[in-house]
């Protein structure tokens, strides 16, 4: 059994080339890789480990705990008796259980097995897990599992879709998607509930099709009662990926402040240089909304932030926004208009101190008032719970999220 995972693992990115969520059984997901490799990884088990290297056994051992440590361009792998079990070089090798499902690395437990390898000089991490056992993290994850469970099938549906849709994404580093909001959060073993878990396991081996094609299931928290058509997001054009009103779903509202000095250096943090900003002007919105276009004024110049930019040049939640620019020079009171008399002049004066005890600034404060969190694109989840409450199954729910759709059992 332990083999067949490997082979699996290994042979995971030629069998999930096709859209058949039928052949999709085993995933790589990368848990630490690049910057976030590290020099040293422990694994526990109850039943002990059993090692395979290219679908080869290789080692066993009959204890709780293997450490990997890097070592001069290798990984050296040991138990808690001192015994070297194995050294691993650049090709992965697959550390499972001996028996049952699950394995901890670095103390957090995951079902399926662990995958190691070194990479300049430091292990990247990776866990082979099966699909639905990996949805059953994810869900919980992405929406709260005390949700309406017609929303939480929508999100199990719309988070299979993603995995499958996105196969191969990381396949430099030998796995398919990491466990981050880069892709889907994934957090082992301890975010399963059984709720999310029930709408994983009442979903099973169900997909969202268009035109025979898996659907990319882009979901977001929360759009303000309408999704965005993804050509004003991304540039791109897909005929599912609509514009749609969503009756029933709470407005989030938000704020966010920057002073100039703030939003120039942000700015800066992204490669906009357009000296310090002296005014946002939003030039463009969408049918939906949503900024599409804004025109950022500094000393030095312009620059037009366009589609999604507009909303992440700022760090905003959201692209639907408006704008104030508010002055933060306080002003000398006048009192009782006699501002060149003694007495006016000292209590002006006083009154000024008493109220801006750290001196006045001159710089601009840029306040983004708004609504929903997100891109906008495909599921808003705050409107999936709001059908769900209102009514709608979850293949209704996804219907509605993604135009023209149908699903798919295997």
């Amino acid at each position: 059994m332990k083999k067949l995972i490997f082979i699996l693992c290994t042979l995971g990115l030629m069998l999930f080339g096709t859209a058949s969520a039928e052949a999709a059984t085993y995933l790589k997901i990368g848990l630490k890789y690049g910057n976030k490799s590290v020099s040293e990884c422990t694994l526990g088990s109850n039943s002990g480990f059993f090692g395979y290297l290219g679908g080869q056994l290789v080692f066993s051992a009959n204890e709780g705990t293997l450490t990997a440590v890097a070592d001069n361009g290798a990984v050296n792998l040991y138990g808690a008796s001192g015994t070297l079990y194995y050294t691993i070089g650049a090709e992965a090798l697959e550390i499972a259980p001996a028996s049952g499902e699950s394995i901890t690395i670095n103390s957090t437990p995951y079902r399926g097995s662990a995958m190691l390898y070194v990479r300049d000089g430091l292990i990247t991490v990776i866990n082979c897990v099966e699909l639905e056992s990996y949805l059953k993290s994810v869900v919980p994850s992405e929406m709260p599992a005390s949700w309406n469970s017609e929303a939480l099938k929508a999100q199990a549906v719309c988070a299979r879709n993603y995995a499958l849709s996105n196969l191969e994404k990381y396949k430099d580093y030998g796995f398919d998607m990491d466990d981050t909001v880069s892709n889907q959060v994934y957090k082992g073993i301890n975010a399963e509930n059984a709720a999310s878990s029930k709408a994983v396991e009442e979903t099973a081996g169900v997909s969202l099709m268009y035109d025979g094609k898996l659907v990319q299931t882009f979901f977001f928290s929360s759009g303000a009662g309408i999704t965005e058509d993804v050509s004003n997001v991304w540039g791109s054009n897909v005929p599912y990926l609509k514009s749609v009103g969503v009756p029933g779903e709470t407005v989030r509202t938000w704020e966010k402040s920057f002073t100039a000095s703030e939003l120039t250096d942000r700015l800066n943090s992204v490669g906009i240089d357009v000296g310090t900003v002296k005014r946002i002007d939003i030039v463009k919105r969408s049918p939906a909304g949503r900024v599409t276009e804004a025109v950022i004024t500094g000393n030095k110049g312009t620059y037009t932030a366009k589609l999604e930019k507009a909303r992440t040049v700022f760090g905003l939640n959201s692209a639907m926004y408006d704008i104030e620019i508010v002055s933060n020079t306080p002003k000398e009171p006048v009192v009782n208009n006699y501002r060149t008399s003694v007495a006016g002049a000292v209590l002006g004066k006083y009154l000024f101190e008493l109220l801006n005890p750290f001196g006045a600034s001159d710089e601009n404060i840029f306040v983004f008032s708004g609504k929903g969190n997100g891109h906008g694109v495909g599921m808003s989840q705050y409107g999936a719970k709001a059908l769900a409450d209102g009514g709608y199954s979850y293949e209704a729910i996804l219907k509605h999220f993604y135009t023209g759709s149908y699903i798919v059992r295997n």
